[in-house]
């Protein structure tokens, strides 16, 4: 079972390495040192980061999962294992998604919803 974990991180890790890497989640400072508003783009970098990651780690979950119940060859407990990993990666879906959609929702419920700041909240510049 230990291998199996360690397997599947090594492949988790291998697919979005690169993109790690390319992605340049650490913004470049201004001047000799870091500001404030340069460490709140690095955590927007890695929410975003992390948001690509879960849904693409949930889509191959699913699709695990459909495979897994169809070899399954009509065992019922292995059926059930197939279910159950395919509903947990839905799950995990619908938080990551909602969580963004309810977050969206406060923001523009309180801010009006017609200003440019609720329209783009998510978007930091720094000057």
């Amino acid at each position: 079972m230990k291998l199996k974990n360690i397997s599947l991180f090594a492949l988790c890790y291998l697919l979005f390495f690169s993109t790690a890497t390319a992605a340049g989640l650490v913004p470049n400072c201004s001047g000799d040192f870091c500001t404030y508003c340069d460490f709140l783009v690095l955590i927007q970098n890695v929410i975003k980061f992390l948001m690509e990651i879960s849904i693409s780690v949930s889509v191959i979950f699913i699709i695990y999962g459909a495979a897994m119940l169809m070899i399954s060859s009509g065992s019922p407990e292995k059926a059930k294992k197939a279910k159950a990993t395919i509903t947990s990666a839905i799950f995990g879906l619908v938080i990551v998604l909602g969580s963004w959609l309810i977050i969206n929702t406060i923001i523009a419920v309180l801010a009006g919803g017609g200003s440019e700041w609720a329209k783009n909240w998510w978007k930091i510049n720094c000057q």
